[in-house]
């Protein structure tokens, strides 16, 4: 498993064992900062976080998770796509 897969499955298991929002905010700001976001604005957190929900639950549109985690559609995109093009590279 690459160091980007590897960072992945701990931020899936990170928002899914988490009880509390700060210890999502960590398990998402990790990964961020994983996948080379310099920021790790509040906007880049939510997006991601929208992102890896859709991960855990595929039935979940990108509506329903940018509605959930509060992230705008376009930041939402511009990480879903990253995260796409990553596994890409990763499994292509």
């Amino acid at each position: 498993m690459g160091a980007f897969e590897q960072a992945l499955q701990i931020a899936i298991h990170g928002i899914q064992m988490a009880q509390t929002d700060a210890e999502v905010q960590y398990a998402v700001r990790t990964l961020a900062l994983a996948l080379g976001a310099v920021r790790t604005e509040i906007g880049t957190i939510k997006a991601l976080h929208g992102v890896l929900l859709q991960l855990i639950r595929p039935d979940m549109g990108a509506k329903e998770a940018c509605t959930a985690t509060g992230a705008s559609n376009s930041n939402f995109a511009k990480w879903r796509k990253r995260l796409n093009d990553l596994q890409l590279q990763y499994h292509g």
